[in-house]
């Protein structure tokens, strides 16, 4: 996609890309300290902002996570499509009424628990997959 002048401001500033150094020495320190353990990482959350450059951002470091995860053996679980409307934005349903809240909501809490209680009841029939989508 081409990002005019005034819009490329608006994106993160250094681009997502500089958080993969971060994101690789997380996942090394932490198959340092658990070495047989699964490690899931889950997506971010759409944030509080409702607008394009924002999801544009999420988006951008949901797609990081999940190559990096790949790269690096561990388990991407997609959780962010749950939380999201027909329009590619937040979903106010899940959230907390204050828009500047990003905190889940009792419906949103229980959207995640029933994320997460499937993905337990399901981890022996796991063989590595660096993507976990749970429908």
């Amino acid at each position: 996609a081409v990002v005019s002048t005034q819009s490329r401001s608006r994106y993160c500033r250094y681009s997502i890309d500089h958080l993969s150094k971060h994101l690789k020495l997380l996942f090394l320190r932490a198959k340092n300290l658990f070495p047989h353990a699964h490690i899931f990482i889950q997506n971010l959350l759409p944030l509080p902002v409702n607008n394009p450059y924002v999801m544009h951002n999420v988006n951008s470091f949901n797609r990081l996570l999940m190559k990096m995860c790949e790269a690096n053996k561990v388990f991407f679980i997609d959780v962010l499509s749950k939380f999201i409307n027909r329009d590619g934005l937040r979903d106010a349903e899940f959230f907390a009424p204050n828009r500047f809240n990003c905190h889940l909501n009792r419906r949103g809490t229980g959207q995640l628990a029933r994320i997460y209680i499937t993905l337990i009841h399901n981890l022996s029939k796991f063989s590595f997959n660096p993507l976990v989508r749970i429908t």
